[in-house]
């Protein structure tokens, strides 16, 4: 199971807000040619969901669960700013 920060879920409800992405859209992590990517999606029955300030902003379907278990959503600062990050 992936976990996430509340700092990384408060940093994707940023990014949503930004975006003026509809109410019922959250992040979704999907693998495109091998790269961990994020889209916008709504949720499915089965998906592990992360919430900030009672919205969902995070969607993992049961297959990305599996490849990112035991890892750790976060947000670190850098150069360029925030940047999410996996560890």
């Amino acid at each position: 199971m992936l976990n996430a920060s509340d700092a990384a879920c408060a940093f994707i409800s940023e990014l949503l807000t930004a975006s003026e992405a509809p109410d019922e859209s959250a992040v979704r992590f999907v693998l495109e040619e091998n790269q961990l990517s994020m889209k916008l999606d709504e949720k499915k029955p089965g998906d592990e969901t992360f919430d900030h300030d009672g919205k969902t902003v995070l969607l993992v379907d049961a297959e990305m669960s599996q490849v990112l278990d035991g890892k750790t959503l976060d947000v670190e600062d850098t150069e360029e700013g925030p940047q999410l990050m996996m560890t």
